[in-house]
């Protein structure tokens, strides 16, 4: 569906509708700006956390990358990396030098810093235990805050999140 409403690709039938608008008549680029995407498959560059983070806003002051990781609950991991805190480059293989959940806060950060008014977040928590699910459901609520939220999840710890819920079974959509 993240792919769909990105448009990576065409729906088969039907349409995808972003205030009115068919999304296939929008601007690509100016659609994607307006969306952030948190997802279970977590890509970090083999580069700084600091570069990683902005990754979604490049222009941003450190002021406001120490804003988005404080909302996110790692900017005292980020600093106590003996590598060199925001200076840690985060390694190979999508950001080996971290655990699984601070890639996924760093991703959370990253759409706080984004600050866009749509947001798509996509298995946020799959890669978690459980404990460490349970601290990163405020901060998605926190994020999902005055925004349209998308959250596409198997995992029924989220739906505390969710305004409104619907489940897909066999190619229909059901509100619960």
């Amino acid at each position: 569906m993240t792919s769909l409403i990105l448009r990576f690709y065409r729906p088969d039938e039907g349409t995808i509708l972003l205030d009115g608008k068919d999304i296939a008549t929008l601007n690509t680029t100016w659609l994607r700006e307006q969306i952030s995407v948190v997802s279970q498959d977590l890509f970090l560059f083999n580069t700084t956390v600091r570069e990683n983070i902005l990754y979604s806003r490049p222009g941003a002051s450190d002021a406001e990358v120490i804003a988005a990781t404080r909302k996110a609950q790692i900017h005292d991991e980020i600093l106590a990396l003996s590598e060199g805190g925001y200076e840690t480059v985060v390694g190979e293989r999508g950001g080996a030098q971290l655990s699984v959940g601070q890639r996924q806060r760093i991703a959370i950060a990253r759409a706080f810093l984004k600050d866009v008014p749509i947001l798509i977040m996509d298995e946020p928590t799959s890669a978690l235990d459980e404990q460490t699910e349970q601290a990163i459901i405020p901060v998605l609520k926190n994020l999902s805050t005055s925004r349209t939220s998308i959250l596409i999840s198997h995992r029924p710890s989220l739906l505390g999140i969710a305004d409104h819920v619907y489940a897909i079974q066999d190619g229909e959509i059901l509100k619960k």
